[in-house]
Protein backbone atom coordinates (compact mmCIF):
# COMPACT_ATOMS: atom_id res chain seq x y z
CA UNK A 1 0.00 0.00 0.00
CA UNK A 2 2.89 2.59 0.82
CA UNK A 3 4.85 1.74 -2.55
CA UNK A 4 1.82 3.24 -4.96
CA UNK A 5 1.31 6.17 -2.66
CA UNK A 6 5.13 6.53 -2.33
CA UNK A 7 5.09 6.56 -6.42
CA UNK A 8 1.89 8.19 -7.33
CA UNK A 9 0.72 10.38 -4.22
CA UNK A 10 1.55 13.22 -5.73
CA UNK A 11 4.21 14.63 -3.51
CA UNK A 12 7.94 14.97 -4.14
CA UNK A 13 9.25 12.32 -1.87
CA UNK A 14 12.51 10.32 -1.69
CA UNK A 15 13.77 7.80 1.41
CA UNK A 16 16.86 7.90 3.32
CA UNK A 17 18.32 5.09 5.37
CA UNK A 18 20.23 5.40 8.52
CA UNK A 19 23.65 5.75 6.73
CA UNK A 20 22.49 8.41 4.60
CA UNK A 21 22.15 7.07 1.24
CA UNK A 22 18.88 7.41 -1.03
CA UNK A 23 17.03 4.31 -0.82
CA UNK A 24 14.07 5.30 -2.96
CA UNK A 25 13.24 8.80 -5.15
CA UNK A 26 9.94 8.86 -6.79
CA UNK A 27 9.52 10.62 -10.33
CA UNK A 28 8.34 13.92 -8.64
CA UNK A 29 11.13 14.26 -6.91
CA UNK A 30 13.73 13.09 -9.43
CA UNK A 31 12.14 15.82 -11.97
CA UNK A 32 12.47 18.91 -9.25
CA UNK A 33 15.85 17.99 -8.81
CA UNK A 34 16.89 17.03 -12.68
CA UNK A 35 18.15 13.65 -11.53
CA UNK A 36 18.67 11.17 -14.34
CA UNK A 37 16.23 8.35 -14.78
CA UNK A 38 19.14 5.99 -14.14
CA UNK A 39 19.98 7.54 -11.08
CA UNK A 40 21.62 4.54 -8.74
CA UNK A 41 20.04 4.47 -6.05
CA UNK A 42 21.97 3.66 -2.47
CA UNK A 43 24.22 6.68 -2.83
CA UNK A 44 25.17 9.00 -0.74
CA UNK A 45 22.36 11.85 -0.16
CA UNK A 46 25.02 14.16 0.30
CA UNK A 47 26.65 13.68 -2.69
CA UNK A 48 23.79 13.75 -5.00
CA UNK A 49 20.89 16.02 -3.12
CA UNK A 50 22.19 19.29 -3.42
CA UNK A 51 19.95 20.92 -0.73
CA UNK A 52 22.25 18.84 1.25
CA UNK A 53 24.68 21.68 1.17
CA UNK A 54 22.85 24.52 2.27
CA UNK A 55 24.30 25.94 5.23
CA UNK A 56 22.82 23.95 8.52
CA UNK A 57 21.26 21.30 6.86
CA UNK A 58 23.50 18.71 7.04
CA UNK A 59 23.52 19.71 11.40
CA UNK A 60 19.92 19.39 11.64
CA UNK A 61 20.06 15.79 9.39
CA UNK A 62 22.48 14.61 12.31
CA UNK A 63 20.27 16.07 15.12
CA UNK A 64 17.49 14.12 13.69
CA UNK A 65 19.18 10.82 13.36
CA UNK A 66 20.19 10.86 16.69
CA UNK A 67 16.56 11.84 18.08
CA UNK A 68 16.55 15.22 18.38
CA UNK A 69 13.19 16.32 17.43
CA UNK A 70 10.79 15.09 14.97
CA UNK A 71 11.08 16.97 11.65
CA UNK A 72 11.99 20.55 10.48
CA UNK A 73 11.59 22.35 7.52
CA UNK A 74 13.69 24.50 5.10
CA UNK A 75 13.61 26.60 2.25
CA UNK A 76 17.21 26.17 0.16
CA UNK A 77 18.67 27.99 -3.25
CA UNK A 78 20.06 24.60 -5.67
CA UNK A 79 21.15 24.54 -8.56
CA UNK A 80 19.34 22.29 -11.12
CA UNK A 81 20.87 20.84 -14.32
CA UNK A 82 19.69 22.52 -17.35
CA UNK A 83 17.71 25.35 -15.64
CA UNK A 84 18.34 28.16 -13.49
CA UNK A 85 18.85 28.16 -9.80
CA UNK A 86 15.58 27.08 -8.24
CA UNK A 87 13.89 27.84 -4.76
CA UNK A 88 12.69 24.74 -3.09
CA UNK A 89 11.30 23.75 -0.03
CA UNK A 90 12.28 20.49 2.05
CA UNK A 91 10.62 18.81 5.10
CA UNK A 92 12.06 16.14 6.28
CA UNK A 93 10.54 13.71 8.73
CA UNK A 94 12.37 10.78 11.11
CA UNK A 95 10.88 7.62 10.66
CA UNK A 96 11.64 4.46 12.89
CA UNK A 97 13.45 4.45 15.68
CA UNK A 98 13.52 2.20 18.89
CA UNK A 99 13.86 -1.03 17.71
CA UNK A 100 13.74 0.11 13.85
CA UNK A 101 16.78 2.01 12.86
CA UNK A 102 15.93 5.71 12.29
CA UNK A 103 15.16 6.59 8.37
CA UNK A 104 14.16 10.00 6.29
CA UNK A 105 11.60 10.81 4.24
CA UNK A 106 12.33 13.94 2.31
CA UNK A 107 9.16 15.90 0.79
CA UNK A 108 10.12 18.53 -1.87
CA UNK A 109 8.55 21.55 -3.36
CA UNK A 110 9.74 23.92 -5.80
CA UNK A 111 8.38 27.12 -4.54
CA UNK A 112 10.29 29.07 -7.57
CA UNK A 113 8.36 31.71 -9.07
CA UNK A 114 4.94 32.69 -8.06
CA UNK A 115 3.96 29.63 -6.34
CA UNK A 116 1.21 29.38 -3.82
CA UNK A 117 1.79 27.62 -0.44
CA UNK A 118 -1.26 24.89 -1.17
CA UNK A 119 1.75 22.35 -1.76
CA UNK A 120 3.20 22.75 1.67
CA UNK A 121 -0.45 22.56 3.02
CA UNK A 122 -1.22 19.26 1.40
CA UNK A 123 2.22 18.18 3.09
CA UNK A 124 1.38 18.69 6.48
CA UNK A 125 -2.28 17.65 6.00
CA UNK A 126 -0.76 14.57 4.58
CA UNK A 127 1.52 14.39 7.56
CA UNK A 128 -0.91 14.60 10.04
CA UNK A 129 -3.20 11.83 7.96
CA UNK A 130 -0.32 9.54 8.66
CA UNK A 131 -0.44 10.72 12.50
CA UNK A 132 -3.85 9.75 12.63
CA UNK A 133 -3.68 6.49 11.16
CA UNK A 134 -0.52 5.73 13.72
CA UNK A 135 -2.59 6.99 16.62
CA UNK A 136 -5.35 4.40 15.36
CA UNK A 137 -3.24 1.54 15.15
CA UNK A 138 -1.96 2.56 18.54
CA UNK A 139 -5.11 2.26 20.54
CA UNK A 140 -6.31 -0.54 18.66
CA UNK A 141 -3.37 -2.59 20.34
CA UNK A 142 -4.08 -1.08 23.97
CA UNK A 143 -0.65 0.08 24.23
CA UNK A 144 0.11 3.27 26.48
CA UNK A 145 -3.81 4.55 26.68
CA UNK A 146 -2.82 7.04 28.60
CA UNK A 147 0.22 9.02 26.37
CA UNK A 148 -2.58 9.27 23.62
CA UNK A 149 -3.59 12.64 24.69
CA UNK A 150 0.26 14.32 25.15
CA UNK A 151 0.59 12.85 21.62
CA UNK A 152 -2.30 14.43 20.02
CA UNK A 153 -2.20 17.81 22.25
CA UNK A 154 1.53 18.58 21.36
CA UNK A 155 2.36 16.17 18.20
CA UNK A 156 -1.24 16.96 16.05
CA UNK A 157 -2.84 20.30 17.56
CA UNK A 158 -0.38 22.85 17.35
CA UNK A 159 0.25 22.07 13.29
CA UNK A 160 -3.43 21.83 12.98
CA UNK A 161 -3.62 25.13 14.29
CA UNK A 162 -1.51 26.29 11.98
CA UNK A 163 -3.09 25.27 8.86
CA UNK A 164 -6.59 26.37 9.92
CA UNK A 165 -5.26 29.65 10.35
CA UNK A 166 -2.96 30.16 7.73
CA UNK A 167 -5.90 28.47 5.01
CA UNK A 168 -8.47 31.16 6.65
CA UNK A 169 -5.99 34.16 6.16
CA UNK A 170 -5.62 32.58 2.27
CA UNK A 171 -8.88 32.73 2.04
CA UNK A 172 -9.34 35.75 3.67
CA UNK A 173 -6.29 37.69 1.36
CA UNK A 174 -6.47 35.77 -2.18
CA UNK A 175 -9.94 34.03 -2.15
CA UNK A 176 -10.99 36.99 -4.62
CA UNK A 177 -8.41 35.75 -7.13
CA UNK A 178 -8.79 31.97 -6.82
CA UNK A 179 -10.40 30.38 -9.36
CA UNK A 180 -13.66 27.93 -8.43
CA UNK A 181 -11.21 25.00 -8.64
CA UNK A 182 -8.65 27.12 -6.78
CA UNK A 183 -11.64 27.88 -3.74
CA UNK A 184 -12.93 24.27 -3.89
CA UNK A 185 -9.41 22.70 -2.75
CA UNK A 186 -9.16 25.61 -0.23
CA UNK A 187 -12.32 24.12 1.64
CA UNK A 188 -11.42 20.84 1.27
CA UNK A 189 -8.38 21.88 3.43
CA UNK A 190 -10.61 23.63 5.94
CA UNK A 191 -13.27 20.96 5.98
CA UNK A 192 -10.71 18.76 6.53
CA UNK A 193 -9.03 20.80 9.73
CA UNK A 194 -12.38 20.83 11.26
CA UNK A 195 -12.84 17.06 11.19
CA UNK A 196 -9.22 16.44 12.51
CA UNK A 197 -9.95 18.78 15.13
CA UNK A 198 -13.07 17.54 16.29
CA UNK A 199 -11.42 13.46 16.23
CA UNK A 200 -8.72 15.21 18.12
CA UNK A 201 -11.07 16.49 20.72
CA UNK A 202 -13.08 12.84 20.78
CA UNK A 203 -9.88 11.30 20.92
CA UNK A 204 -8.58 13.47 24.11
CA UNK A 205 -11.94 12.77 25.83
CA UNK A 206 -11.49 8.87 24.95
CA UNK A 207 -8.07 9.11 26.83
CA UNK A 208 -8.86 11.19 29.36
CA UNK A 209 -11.56 8.71 30.30
CA UNK A 210 -8.56 6.54 32.07
CA UNK A 211 -7.64 10.09 33.91
CA UNK A 212 -10.56 10.80 35.75
CA UNK A 213 -10.91 9.64 39.25
CA UNK A 214 -13.13 6.72 39.76
CA UNK A 215 -15.18 8.09 42.38
CA UNK A 216 -18.30 6.34 43.03
CA UNK A 217 -20.82 8.68 44.90
CA UNK A 218 -24.90 9.13 44.84
CA UNK A 219 -26.07 10.62 41.63
CA UNK A 220 -29.68 12.23 41.13
CA UNK A 221 -30.52 10.76 38.11
CA UNK A 222 -32.99 12.83 37.11
CA UNK A 223 -31.91 15.99 37.78
CA UNK A 224 -28.60 15.38 36.06
CA UNK A 225 -30.71 14.50 32.62
CA UNK A 226 -32.40 17.53 32.96
CA UNK A 227 -29.26 19.20 33.31
CA UNK A 228 -28.28 18.02 30.25
CA UNK A 229 -30.82 18.51 28.01
CA UNK A 230 -31.07 22.14 28.98
CA UNK A 231 -27.11 22.76 28.75
CA UNK A 232 -25.24 20.32 26.54
CA UNK A 233 -28.00 19.43 24.03
CA UNK A 234 -30.43 22.13 23.72
CA UNK A 235 -29.35 23.67 21.01
CA UNK A 236 -29.06 20.63 18.67
CA UNK A 237 -32.78 19.51 20.11
CA UNK A 238 -34.09 23.13 19.08
CA UNK A 239 -32.56 22.87 15.65
CA UNK A 240 -33.95 19.44 14.92
CA UNK A 241 -37.33 19.54 17.25
CA UNK A 242 -36.91 16.46 18.70
CA UNK A 243 -39.20 15.41 22.02
CA UNK A 244 -37.11 13.84 24.94
CA UNK A 245 -39.86 11.58 27.07
CA UNK A 246 -38.17 10.96 30.49
CA UNK A 247 -39.88 7.55 31.87
CA UNK A 248 -39.61 5.74 35.07
CA UNK A 249 -35.60 6.73 36.48
CA UNK A 250 -34.29 5.76 39.85
CA UNK A 251 -34.17 8.82 42.60
CA UNK A 252 -30.42 8.16 43.13
CA UNK A 253 -27.63 5.45 42.03
CA UNK A 254 -24.48 4.99 43.21
CA UNK A 255 -22.06 5.99 40.35
CA UNK A 256 -19.04 8.35 38.60
CA UNK A 257 -20.92 11.31 38.05
CA UNK A 258 -18.76 13.00 35.45
CA UNK A 259 -18.03 9.63 33.85
CA UNK A 260 -21.87 8.91 33.59
CA UNK A 261 -23.07 12.32 32.62
CA UNK A 262 -20.72 11.82 29.14
CA UNK A 263 -22.77 8.43 28.79
CA UNK A 264 -26.21 9.63 28.60
CA UNK A 265 -24.55 12.95 26.49
CA UNK A 266 -22.92 10.43 23.88
CA UNK A 267 -25.91 8.07 23.77
CA UNK A 268 -28.55 11.22 23.35
CA UNK A 269 -26.67 12.94 20.49
CA UNK A 270 -26.42 10.22 18.67
CA UNK A 271 -29.70 9.69 19.19
CA UNK A 272 -30.40 12.64 17.94
CA UNK A 273 -28.40 12.60 14.85
CA UNK A 274 -29.79 9.49 13.59
CA UNK A 275 -33.30 10.19 12.87
CA UNK A 276 -35.16 9.85 9.66
CA UNK A 277 -34.89 12.19 7.07
CA UNK A 278 -38.42 14.86 7.51
CA UNK A 279 -39.25 13.08 10.96
CA UNK A 280 -38.18 14.86 13.75
CA UNK A 281 -36.32 12.20 16.54
CA UNK A 282 -38.41 11.23 19.48
CA UNK A 283 -36.48 10.12 22.08
CA UNK A 284 -37.38 7.86 25.37
CA UNK A 285 -35.29 7.38 28.49
CA UNK A 286 -35.88 4.93 31.23
CA UNK A 287 -34.25 2.57 33.89
CA UNK A 288 -35.31 -0.64 35.61
CA UNK A 289 -34.18 -1.70 38.73
CA UNK A 290 -32.58 -5.32 37.99
CA UNK A 291 -31.39 -5.93 41.94
CA UNK A 292 -27.82 -5.74 41.99
CA UNK A 293 -27.68 -3.03 38.88
CA UNK A 294 -29.88 -0.15 37.05
CA UNK A 295 -30.66 -0.89 32.96
CA UNK A 296 -31.07 2.00 31.21
CA UNK A 297 -32.81 2.56 27.99
CA UNK A 298 -32.39 5.14 25.55
CA UNK A 299 -34.96 4.84 22.73
CA UNK A 300 -35.46 6.41 19.51
CA UNK A 301 -37.07 6.09 16.08
CA UNK A 302 -34.10 7.12 14.30
CA UNK A 303 -32.89 4.99 11.38
CA UNK A 304 -32.45 1.69 13.41
CA UNK A 305 -29.16 -0.54 13.58
CA UNK A 306 -29.13 -3.90 11.71
CA UNK A 307 -28.13 -6.67 14.53
CA UNK A 308 -24.86 -7.54 12.92
CA UNK A 309 -23.33 -4.40 13.92
CA UNK A 310 -24.85 -4.56 17.31
CA UNK A 311 -20.96 -5.56 18.58
CA UNK A 312 -18.92 -3.48 16.07
CA UNK A 313 -21.16 -0.22 16.78
CA UNK A 314 -19.02 0.19 19.97
CA UNK A 315 -15.68 -0.38 18.40
CA UNK A 316 -13.52 2.72 18.54
CA UNK A 317 -13.10 4.66 14.66
CA UNK A 318 -15.83 2.15 13.39
CA UNK A 319 -18.46 4.22 11.09
CA UNK A 320 -21.62 2.56 9.86
CA UNK A 321 -22.19 5.68 7.44
CA UNK A 322 -20.13 8.01 5.39
CA UNK A 323 -19.30 11.39 6.87
CA UNK A 324 -21.44 13.26 4.45
CA UNK A 325 -24.34 11.83 5.75
CA UNK A 326 -24.18 12.00 9.51
CA UNK A 327 -20.66 13.81 10.40
CA UNK A 328 -19.07 12.02 13.79
CA UNK A 329 -15.85 10.33 14.29
CA UNK A 330 -16.69 6.99 15.49
CA UNK A 331 -15.46 7.19 19.29
CA UNK A 332 -18.79 8.82 20.75
CA UNK A 333 -20.24 4.75 21.75
CA UNK A 334 -16.78 3.37 22.31
CA UNK A 335 -16.43 6.23 25.09
CA UNK A 336 -20.45 4.58 26.34
CA UNK A 337 -18.95 1.27 26.35
CA UNK A 338 -15.52 2.01 28.43
CA UNK A 339 -17.68 3.77 30.95
CA UNK A 340 -20.20 1.09 31.29
CA UNK A 341 -17.16 -0.91 31.81
CA UNK A 342 -15.85 0.72 34.17
CA UNK A 343 -18.85 0.76 36.55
Amino acid sequence: LFAPLFQNGGLAAALVDDSLRVVDANKSFRAILGMPEEFCLRQYAAEHLPFFHTPGFGEKVEALMAGQGGAFEMSCAIDSPGAHEKQVQVRVLRLGGGESPPALLLLLSDQTGDQTRFQLLEAQVRTLTEKNQKLKQYIDSNLQVENFAYLASHDMKEPLRMIGNFSQLLAKRFGDRLDEEGREYLQFILDGVKNMNQFINDLLEYAHLDKIEHRLQPLEVPNMLLALLNSSLRAEIAEKQAQVQIGELPEKILACKEKVRLLFYHLLSNALKFHKEGEPPVVKISGKDKGKHWEFTVEDNGIGLSEEFYQKVFLIFKRLHPRHAYPGTGIGLAICKKIVAQH
